[in-house]
Protein backbone atom coordinates (compact mmCIF):
# COMPACT_ATOMS: atom_id res chain seq x y z
CA UNK A 1 0.00 0.00 0.00
CA UNK A 2 1.38 3.46 -0.99
CA UNK A 3 0.56 6.03 1.68
CA UNK A 4 0.17 8.60 0.01
CA UNK A 5 -3.12 7.04 -1.55
CA UNK A 6 -4.82 6.52 1.77
CA UNK A 7 -8.05 8.26 2.44
CA UNK A 8 -9.24 7.88 5.88
CA UNK A 9 -13.50 9.09 5.05
CA UNK A 10 -15.45 10.34 7.78
CA UNK A 11 -19.15 10.42 7.60
CA UNK A 12 -19.61 13.76 9.86
CA UNK A 13 -22.81 13.25 11.93
CA UNK A 14 -23.55 15.36 14.95
CA UNK A 15 -22.33 18.95 16.18
CA UNK A 16 -19.19 19.97 17.38
CA UNK A 17 -18.80 17.11 20.06
CA UNK A 18 -19.31 14.41 17.59
CA UNK A 19 -17.70 16.19 14.77
CA UNK A 20 -14.08 16.38 17.46
CA UNK A 21 -14.10 12.83 18.45
CA UNK A 22 -14.87 11.34 14.84
CA UNK A 23 -11.86 14.19 13.34
CA UNK A 24 -9.39 12.97 16.50
CA UNK A 25 -10.39 9.33 15.31
CA UNK A 26 -9.58 9.91 11.83
CA UNK A 27 -6.33 11.82 12.72
CA UNK A 28 -4.92 8.53 14.87
CA UNK A 29 -6.13 6.31 11.93
CA UNK A 30 -4.08 9.09 9.78
CA UNK A 31 -0.74 9.25 11.94
CA UNK A 32 -0.65 5.43 11.74
CA UNK A 33 -1.52 5.31 7.85
CA UNK A 34 -0.50 8.13 6.60
CA UNK A 35 -2.61 9.82 3.72
CA UNK A 36 -5.46 11.66 3.36
CA UNK A 37 -8.66 12.69 5.58
CA UNK A 38 -11.63 13.15 4.13
CA UNK A 39 -14.37 14.89 5.93
CA UNK A 40 -17.99 13.94 3.89
CA UNK A 41 -20.71 15.89 4.79
CA UNK A 42 -22.86 14.76 2.31
CA UNK A 43 -25.40 13.25 4.64
CA UNK A 44 -25.31 15.71 7.04
CA UNK A 45 -26.12 18.45 4.40
CA UNK A 46 -29.13 16.27 3.00
CA UNK A 47 -30.91 15.29 6.52
CA UNK A 48 -29.79 17.97 9.36
CA UNK A 49 -30.69 21.07 8.49
CA UNK A 50 -29.52 22.95 11.22
CA UNK A 51 -25.90 21.22 11.88
CA UNK A 52 -22.99 22.22 10.02
CA UNK A 53 -19.46 20.54 9.60
CA UNK A 54 -18.17 22.80 13.21
CA UNK A 55 -14.48 21.73 12.58
CA UNK A 56 -13.79 24.33 9.94
CA UNK A 57 -13.87 27.17 12.84
CA UNK A 58 -10.31 25.20 13.79
CA UNK A 59 -6.85 24.98 13.27
CA UNK A 60 -6.60 20.99 11.31
CA UNK A 61 -4.37 19.97 9.63
CA UNK A 62 -2.97 20.21 6.18
CA UNK A 63 -3.60 17.19 4.93
CA UNK A 64 -7.93 16.91 5.68
CA UNK A 65 -10.61 17.31 2.31
CA UNK A 66 -13.62 18.47 2.67
CA UNK A 67 -16.25 16.06 0.49
CA UNK A 68 -19.71 17.74 -0.22
CA UNK A 69 -20.89 15.98 -3.42
CA UNK A 70 -20.83 11.90 -2.75
CA UNK A 71 -21.59 9.95 -0.42
CA UNK A 72 -18.87 7.94 1.60
CA UNK A 73 -17.54 4.73 0.01
CA UNK A 74 -19.84 1.78 0.86
CA UNK A 75 -22.75 4.65 2.02
CA UNK A 76 -25.97 3.27 0.20
CA UNK A 77 -24.98 -0.14 1.66
CA UNK A 78 -24.44 0.96 4.91
CA UNK A 79 -27.65 3.01 5.33
CA UNK A 80 -29.80 0.26 3.48
CA UNK A 81 -32.65 -1.27 5.27
CA UNK A 82 -31.37 -4.93 5.30
CA UNK A 83 -27.95 -3.77 6.65
CA UNK A 84 -29.73 -1.22 9.20
CA UNK A 85 -31.56 -4.34 10.58
CA UNK A 86 -28.36 -6.44 10.88
CA UNK A 87 -26.55 -3.86 12.92
CA UNK A 88 -29.07 -3.33 15.53
CA UNK A 89 -30.28 -7.48 15.55
CA UNK A 90 -26.85 -9.02 14.87
CA UNK A 91 -24.39 -6.13 15.46
CA UNK A 92 -21.05 -8.07 16.18
CA UNK A 93 -21.38 -9.97 13.01
CA UNK A 94 -22.03 -6.56 11.20
CA UNK A 95 -18.86 -4.95 12.86
CA UNK A 96 -16.80 -7.60 11.65
CA UNK A 97 -17.78 -7.90 8.34
CA UNK A 98 -17.80 -4.23 7.93
CA UNK A 99 -13.99 -4.54 8.82
CA UNK A 100 -13.29 -6.99 5.84
CA UNK A 101 -13.88 -3.80 3.62
CA UNK A 102 -12.27 -1.37 5.59
CA UNK A 103 -15.03 -0.09 7.42
CA UNK A 104 -14.95 0.87 11.03
CA UNK A 105 -18.26 1.34 12.53
CA UNK A 106 -19.04 2.44 15.62
CA UNK A 107 -20.93 0.11 18.11
CA UNK A 108 -23.63 1.74 20.10
CA UNK A 109 -23.35 1.50 24.02
CA UNK A 110 -20.06 0.07 23.60
CA UNK A 111 -17.68 3.35 24.24
CA UNK A 112 -14.76 1.89 23.30
CA UNK A 113 -13.42 -1.12 20.62
CA UNK A 114 -9.81 -1.73 19.51
CA UNK A 115 -10.08 -0.99 15.75
CA UNK A 116 -8.51 -3.72 13.62
CA UNK A 117 -5.22 -3.71 11.45
CA UNK A 118 -6.08 -1.39 8.14
CA UNK A 119 -2.84 -1.53 6.55
CA UNK A 120 -4.20 -3.31 3.82
CA UNK A 121 -6.90 -0.45 2.68
CA UNK A 122 -6.27 2.37 0.28
CA UNK A 123 -9.64 4.23 1.45
CA UNK A 124 -10.76 3.65 5.12
CA UNK A 125 -14.33 4.59 6.41
CA UNK A 126 -15.24 5.68 9.90
CA UNK A 127 -18.98 5.59 10.38
CA UNK A 128 -20.09 6.25 13.48
CA UNK A 129 -19.48 8.87 16.70
CA UNK A 130 -16.57 6.69 18.25
CA UNK A 131 -16.58 9.05 21.63
CA UNK A 132 -13.47 7.44 23.77
CA UNK A 133 -10.25 9.21 23.84
CA UNK A 134 -8.48 5.75 23.65
CA UNK A 135 -9.17 5.95 20.64
CA UNK A 136 -6.24 9.31 19.65
CA UNK A 137 -4.34 9.10 23.33
CA UNK A 138 -1.42 8.40 21.17
CA UNK A 139 -1.77 11.74 19.44
CA UNK A 140 -2.97 13.81 22.55
CA UNK A 141 -0.18 16.51 21.72
CA UNK A 142 -1.42 16.65 18.10
CA UNK A 143 -5.11 16.84 18.48
CA UNK A 144 -4.66 19.36 21.15
CA UNK A 145 -2.36 21.87 18.89
CA UNK A 146 -4.72 21.35 16.31
CA UNK A 147 -7.85 21.77 17.77
CA UNK A 148 -7.61 25.08 18.62
CA UNK A 149 -9.79 28.30 17.00
CA UNK A 150 -9.08 29.82 13.77
CA UNK A 151 -8.97 33.79 14.72
CA UNK A 152 -9.86 36.22 13.56
CA UNK A 153 -13.48 34.62 13.31
CA UNK A 154 -13.92 34.29 17.19
CA UNK A 155 -11.99 37.34 17.69
CA UNK A 156 -14.62 38.87 20.06
CA UNK A 157 -14.25 35.42 22.25
CA UNK A 158 -10.24 35.76 22.11
CA UNK A 159 -10.16 37.10 26.13
CA UNK A 160 -12.60 33.98 26.90
CA UNK A 161 -10.48 31.67 24.92
CA UNK A 162 -7.25 33.23 27.11
CA UNK A 163 -8.70 32.52 30.37
CA UNK A 164 -10.11 28.96 29.38
CA UNK A 165 -6.75 28.01 27.77
CA UNK A 166 -4.61 28.75 30.87
CA UNK A 167 -7.23 27.33 33.32
CA UNK A 168 -8.10 23.66 34.11
CA UNK A 169 -11.34 23.73 31.84
CA UNK A 170 -14.56 21.70 30.97
CA UNK A 171 -17.16 22.53 28.31
CA UNK A 172 -20.66 20.96 28.55
CA UNK A 173 -23.49 21.39 25.05
CA UNK A 174 -26.71 20.28 25.45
Amino acid sequence: MNTNEVKIHVDINGRLGNQLFQYATARALQKQYGGKIVLNTYELQRYKDNFRLELTDFKLNENVIIETKKMIPYGRFLNSLPIKAIRKYCPNLFYSFAAKFGIIAWKPGLMYKKIPDMSQYNDIVLYGYFQSAEYFNDIKEIIQDEITPKFPCVKENKELYNLIKETESVCITI
